[in-house]
């Protein structure tokens, strides 16, 4: 009789372990990675847009004069700052992701739909291969949190 209550509770926490923690697909976890590292090279990027502010604008009106009437340093800062937002906010859907968040898979997929348009777009102005390589990787992530199985039962 006492093993029995012993085994049941080992049972009854197995079960209870298991409802606490939901296994993260594989998809999931290298999508949220992605979104790691987006957010890493986004934060960089814009940190480097905002200490460098001058030099850019100094480079960049001696290559075209003509971008010297409405490009400042204030531009360069403030475009670093949005890029540095876009940087938080690809970390906050890594997270949300990585937590099977519901927001954050249905953030993921709108940025994934935007971006494919805009892909679109680009190539129809004019061809690259990075171009390919964004559509392909849009594609999949989307293509994938719609409809693979163990994504939508990973986030109810």
């Amino acid at each position: 009789m006492v093993k029995k209550k012993g085994t049941v509770k080992v049972k009854q926490t197995e079960s209870a372990k298991e409802e606490g923690s939901k296994k993260i697909p594989v998809g999931v976890q290298i999508i949220s990675v992605f979104y790691y590292i987006c957010a890493a090279l986004c934060v960089l990027l814009g940190l480097f847009l905002t200490l460098g502010a001058s030099a850019i604008v100094s480079l960049l009106v001696e290559s075209t004069p003509e971008l010297e009437s409405f490009l400042t340093g204030g531009v360069i800062v403030g475009l670093g700052v949005v890029v540095i937002g876009a940087g938080l906010l690809c970390f906050c859907i890594g997270r949300g992701l990585w937590k099977l968040k519901a927001w954050a898979k249905i953030l993921a997929m709108i940025l994934s739909a935007i971006g494919l348009i805009f892909i679109v777009y680009s190539m129809i102005k004019g061809f690259a291969f990075l171009q390919v390589v964004r559509f392909a990787i849009n594609a999949a992530i989307l293509i994938y949190l719609i409809f693979a199985k163990e994504a939508k039962g990973a986030f109810k």
